[in-house]
């Protein structure tokens, strides 16, 4: 026994009506109108008739359903499928990154660890820089002061030359004042 069944349409809206076509379970049917238990359709191929009213669901047969269950079922297990594929390589992806990310995680340490240092390093430098400048003034003040003191040194030494070599000089003039008044006693 078969669960496709066939309707008739006919000219009339009676059953002694000529048949002008078969309807099977599953078609689709326009309904014009209805009269009592008979309605007037339009069926696909054009052809137009009364059948029924009784036959007529709004709801396609279980026949036609279940080719359509079967269908988005297939659909469906191939989607599954499909998301199954993608979730193994989003699986993989996830796991590539977790490792990128543990990399990433022991580089961001080592960087915070260098930067760390170099900013020890560098208020070391700066402080350092300080001390080199503070030094520097120090030492440009000192020579400063050395050619002040090698100036004064140098007016000195000539002051003191030029005392020696007056002292000499009048030595040299009271010694020779000196043996002329000599020479003249002793002649």
């Amino acid at each position: 026994m078969t669960d496709e069944l066939q309707f008739m349409v006919r000219t009339g809206k009676s059953t002694d009506n000529k048949i002008v076509s078969i309807a099977r379970s599953g078609d689709r049917v326009q309904a014009v109108e209805t009269d009592g238990d008979w309605t007037y359709v339009k069926l696909a191929d054009g052809k137009e008739g009364w059948m029924l009213g009784r036959f007529l669901v709004p709801d396609p047969p279980g026949k036609v359903r279940m080719i359509t269950f079967e269908r988005e079922h297939e659909r469906l297990k191939q989607r599954f499928s499909s998301l199954e594929n993608e979730a193994a390589e989003l699986r993989e992806e996830n796991k590539n990154l977790k490792t990128i990310l543990t990399e990433k995680k022991t580089n961001l340490e080592m960087m915070e660890s260098a930067h760390k240092q170099l900013k020890e390093d560098a208020a070391e430098f700066l402080a350092l820089k300080e001390e080199s400048i503070r030094m520097r003034e120090e030492l440009e003040a000192q020579d400063l002061l050395v050619k002040e003191m090698d100036a004064r040194l140098l007016e000195r030494n000539i002051k003191m030359f030029a005392l020696g070599a007056g002292v000499l000089l009048v030595g040299m003039l009271l010694g020779g004042s000196m043996r002329k008044k000599k020479k003249s006693s002793f002649y």
